[in-house]
């Protein structure tokens, strides 16, 4: 329960900070952009309904509406994953999610049994320092993102 509930408190992060992103921009461009920043809310309301799998390309495609370009927080090495960017774990997790969710097996050799097992091997099954795991990645995230956003964003008000 707690990798589901963890992905979807991600997805609702990103789904708030990406209309929190445009009123910043909304407030820093008054009329007469007006007609220009109701389009753009318009699009951004129609995106956000229709959010849904939080990867990385989607996060990216989300927050790109509002110029926010994600791809320098995503492309970090994690610390707890070698060579693994944080876009490719997050992919990880929410595919652990789904399988979850959907009240699937764990399978030898799925994308992300290395996750849970730390190889390809094996029958992965969620341990709690495996729900530690997702949470700590979605939390790290969370921060490096707010920092991220708090720059880019005073750079347009």
């Amino acid at each position: 329960a707690t990798v589901v509930l963890a992905v979807g408190a991600w997805q609702l992060y990103v789904e708030e900070l990406t209309k929190e992103a445009l009123e910043v921009i909304a407030a820093a461009h008054p009329r007469p952009h007006g007609a220009e920043v109701r389009l753009l809310r318009q699009q951004v309301g129609k995106a956000v309904g229709g959010f849904s799998t939080p990867n990385q390309e989607k996060t990216e495609g989300l927050l790109g509406l509002t110029t926010i370009d994600l791809a320098p927080v995503f492309r970090q090495k994690h610390p707890v994953h070698g060579t693994r960017t944080y876009g490719l774990v997050l992919t990880s997790w929410l595919k652990v999610r789904h399988t979850i969710a959907h009240g699937s097996k764990f399978r030898t050799g799925d994308a992300f049994a290395y996750l849970l097992t730390g190889s390809s091997g094996g029958h992965p099954t969620i341990r709690k320092g495996d729900a530690e795991g997702c949470l700590n990645t979605l939390s790290k995230l969370v921060e490096m993102i707010d920092r991220y956003c708090e720059w880019e964003l005073a750079t347009i008000s």
